[in-house]
């Protein structure tokens, strides 16, 4: 997938590498400036959804070990 981001050097460079926390990043383009005098430019970022190095965890409440966090069972109405 390809993704535009417009803005000035320095926000489209953050943008790109905030970008990196969601998607697996394959390629940032280089900037390329807007026509006349704008500051403002953009790049291209090639990403992919799913990143091979995704980490899934389990956690459990520490004042009642026997319960899961986010489990998937559900809760019983007293």
């Amino acid at each position: 997938m390809r993704i535009r981001i417009e803005g000035t050097t320095q926000e489209t460079a953050a943008a790109a590498e905030l970008l990196r926390e969601v998607f697996n990043v394959r390629e940032v383009s280089s900037f390329y400036p807007n026509r006349g005098r704008s500051t403002l430019g953009r790049v291209y970022v090639d990403v992919e959804f799913a990143r091979p190095d995704t980490v899934r965890a389990t956690a459990t409440r520490v004042e009642h070990p026997a319960q899961q966090v986010a489990g998937t069972q559900p809760k019983q109405l007293r």
